[in-house]
């Protein structure tokens, strides 16, 4: 029993400690009509974070949003979700 609840324990600290992360790195985007490229393009001018993405597969995707002071996690969700898209975000 004690080595579950250590297990899910860690387990929580860990998910906290990356939101906590995450929050502290918040954005803040104003985008028109912007061509995928330059938008992603702009989060790692602001942010820490690098996007790998299949050009071919947002050739015409185009972002119109504007957020402030959220996560890179928040922007993502708003932009790819509402398209039927995801990303997975690796913590290395």
């Amino acid at each position: 029993m004690r080595k579950i609840l250590l297990v899910v324990l860690l387990s929580y600290c860990t998910i906290v400690s990356n939101h906590a992360i995450a929050q502290s790195n918040a954005v803040s985007v104003d985008a028109k009509e912007e061509p995928f490229y330059n938008f992603i393009h702009t989060l790692e001018n602001k942010t820490s974070y690098y996007f790998f993405y299949d050009s071919a597969v947002i050739e015409n995707f185009n972002i119109t949003l504007q957020l402030e002071n959220v996560s890179v996690f928040q922007i993502m969700d708003t932009v790819l979700k509402s398209r039927g898209y995801h990303y997975i975000s690796d913590n290395n």
